[in-house]
């Protein structure tokens, strides 16, 4: 043997153990990663299945909402004439708002009809009201002089409207 003394060995061999037990450890630490992302992997797979059945589940009772505010403004708008209801509007992300708004021709009631429509869309009103209630009232209308005679709404009751004219007062049947 040359130069060997048994001291250097036994330090040096306890030093290659200690080396292949810290690799060892590093790849039984490295395992238990593994298997550890595996199990994150599936949790995650998991949690996105069950986002999508919810996220389905929500879309199912969006189009059911949708389906049912539709039978509501059928039902509704079959009272009026003039006026159409409409009581949902489409968001820009795909989903509905409950709304309340009367249009007529497409216009907004609220937003830019002329007096002349907003007295005619006010008879329609009682008119629909009154057919839905099956009763037959006098319909009255004030300060009408913007409505043409031609665009009074056929009804069975009495219309009774109201106009000023400079020179004096006169009552007109229709």
């Amino acid at each position: 043997m040359a130069n060997c003394t048994p001291v250097a060995d036994k330090s040096e061999i306890q030093a290659k153990i200690a080396d292949i037990d810290r690799q060892l450890a590093q790849a039984d630490m490295n395992n238990q990663i593994d298997d550890r992302i595996a199990e994150l992997k599936q949790q995650l797979s998991d949690v996105g299945n069950k986002m999508l059945k919810e996220e389905h589940t929500l879309y199912l009772l969006q189009e059911f909402a949708k389906a049912k505010i539709t039978l509501v403004e059928e039902s509704v708008n079959k009272y009026f004439d003039l006026i159409r209801w409409k009581f949902y509007q489409t968001l820009e992300n795909g989903g509905y708002q409950s709304v309340c708004r009367a249009l007529v021709g497409g216009v907004d009631y609220d937003v830019s009809l002329n007096k002349s429509d907003r007295i005619l869309c006010q008879l329609d009103i009682c008119k629909g009201f009154m057919k839905s209630a099956g009763v037959v009232l006098p319909l009255l209308a004030d300060d009408t002089e913007s409505v043409d005679d031609g665009r009074i709404p056929d009804y069975d009751g009495q219309v009774i409207l109201f106009r000023r004219d400079d020179t004096s007062l006169t009552v007109e049947s229709w």
